[in-house]
């Protein structure tokens, strides 16, 4: 339950922070991992180009947030650019919020 406890607060936290460069009508991207015994070999793009054309197609803009800055490349080439960069308090870490705008 505390492995729960610490996720709700942190999910609680970014969606406040996150208010200043989004609005509701955003699609949120929650969780996105490959292994790195097997990350560069196509498969991030396999798993979020799907839900990317999806949200064209509907007009929708997404966000999503990293700690990870080593990640912000694989993003930016998919058109997300950096919104803004909070410390989250539960891992005392620098969250950076990116968003896609609707194509």
């Amino acid at each position: 339950m505390e492995s729960l406890d610490a996720y709700c607060k942190i999910v609680d936290f970014m969606s406040e922070e996150s208010k200043e460069v989004v609005s509701e009508s955003y699609w949120y991207l929650s969780i996105l991992g490959v292994s790195p015994d097997i990350q560069g070999k196509g498969l991030g793009p396999d798993l979020i180009l799907p839900v990317l054309e999806k949200t064209d197609e509907l007009g929708a803009a997404v966000y999503l947030e990293t700690f990870t800055p080593k990640n912000f490349g694989f993003y930016k080439r998919l058109g997300f650019y950096e919104a803004k960069t909070v410390h989250e308090p539960v891992t005392d870490a620098d969250y950076t919020i990116m968003v896609r705008d609707a194509r």
